[in-house]
């Protein structure tokens, strides 16, 4: 005779079935929390931004946005005529003045002015520039008693 199999009791019921779907989706539901609380929202639809007023521009890397704008600083003062033999502070308003540069908008920040100066120093003919744009970005050395 053909002998017919017989179910047993081993192996996984619907109560072990939905144990185990609820514990998985309960894991995907903490994995995902994080995921998105250390890598944030990519495509920009973060719906916990509140308007500011300030728009940011996003950016890779500000710093070499700044730093375009410090060298920009530095050339007009190099075309900026002055006594080459003694120190002296160029600010961006002497610039603006004899038409060498326009006025410097934050590149990140909208909306936002900056200021300036450069160090001349007549030892090694050297120009420093310094930059300041309005609490986002001040070059290290900054000194605000060169700006009148």
């Amino acid at each position: 005779m053909i002998r017919m199999f017989s179910m047993n009791k081993k192996g996984f019921g619907l109560p072990e079935v939905l144990a185990f779907m609820g514990l998985s989706m309960f894991a995907l539901v903490v994995i995902s929390i994080y995921i998105h609380k250390y890598f944030g929202v990519q495509n920009g639809n973060n719906s916990s931004h509140k308007p500011t007023g300030v728009e940011i521009v996003p950016a890779e890397d500000t710093t070499k946005y700044y730093q375009e704008l410090e060298v920009k600083l530095q050339n007009a003062a190099m075309k900026y005529s002055h006594d080459k033999n003694e120190n002296k502070a160029i600010t961006l308003n002497m610039l603006q003045k004899a038409n060498l540069i326009g006025e410097i908008k934050d590149p990140v920040v909208e909306n936002v002015s900056c200021n300036g100066y450069v160090l001349y120093t007549s030892e090694d003919k050297n120009y420093d520039p310094y930059l300041s744009c309005d609490g986002t970005y001040t070059s290290f050395g900054f000194n605000t008693n060169f700006i009148k």
